[in-house]
């Protein structure tokens, strides 16, 4: 499983690319991370991963989204079973850019 965070979510040109690729590929739509709590957020994914879906696309996450990920993926070192998994988190924009 591969966990990449995307820090800056104001990366347009990153997050599309993604997107459009998830897209195309899969026809499933991106993860609000925002609707779930942390534990949520890793329940959704492995719904997702369940189901064959091998790239996943979160937004707005916050650091306890990320961490919850992260310590999930620690739980499945030991599998094989999503080692193709790659799962993009793309973090929250903070208050100060919301404001700006």
């Amino acid at each position: 499983m591969q966990i990449q965070v995307i820090a800056n979510p104001e990366n347009i040109d990153v997050i599309n690319e993604i997107y459009h690729r998830i897209e195309k590929e899969t026809g499933r739509p991106v993860v609000n991370a925002g609707a779930y709590g942390a534990r949520g957020l890793v329940t959704i994914l492995w719904v997702r991963a369940e189901g064959g879906q091998r790239e996943i696309l979160a937004f707005d996450c916050d650091r306890d989204h990320i961490q919850a990920v992260l310590e999930w993926r620690s739980l499945m070192d030991d599998s094989s079973e999503f080692d193709d998994l790659v799962i993009h988190l793309v973090r929250k924009a903070s208050s100060e850019t919301n404001a700006g």
